[in-house]
């Protein structure tokens, strides 16, 4: 029996205990329910990153690769740059390309790797010939 002065004791000794109706299966369903919301949750912020990430990337991509394009084309009269000149080689005897020739391919090469594939000149097209096999003398 509790003792009489104790006011907790006495109120703690009038309670009757309740009926046990705990389910267990439905209780560890609702914390596997819970639980599982949390791991998903998780993965679904990761996933939302990762393609974040992905389409910065993309763009950053795309912006450097039309940089190039988006650049005017060098003016014909431009001067020599420092790389032609010091390329530059005397003129020998001999069948090969003359100092000029050679300091202007130096000049479209570098306005190419600076400018691209539009620095380019026209193409000229070859002279047409006709051929005729019942005349050709073969």
């Amino acid at each position: 029996m509790p003792d009489p002065r104790d006011p907790l004791a006495a109120a703690l000794a009038k309670l009757a205990p309740a009926p046990a109706n705990l389910a267990t299966p439905d209780f560890l369903f609702a914390a596997g329910r819970a639980s599982d919301s949390r791991r998903v949750a998780f993965w679904r912020r990761l996933c939302l990153a990762q393609a974040a990430l992905g389409c910065v990337g993309a763009a950053l991509v795309a912006a450097w690769a039309a940089t190039p394009a988006d650049r005017a084309t060098p003016p014909a009269d431009a001067p020599l740059t420092p790389i032609a000149a010091e390329v530059a080689l005397p003129e020998s005897a001999g069948d090969g390309p003359t100092l000029d020739e050679r300091i202007e391919a130096l000049r479209l090469r570098n306005d190419v790797l600076a400018f691209g594939l539009s620095a380019l000149p026209e193409p000229v097209p070859p002279p047409r010939t006709t051929f005729n096999p019942l005349e050709d003398d073969r």
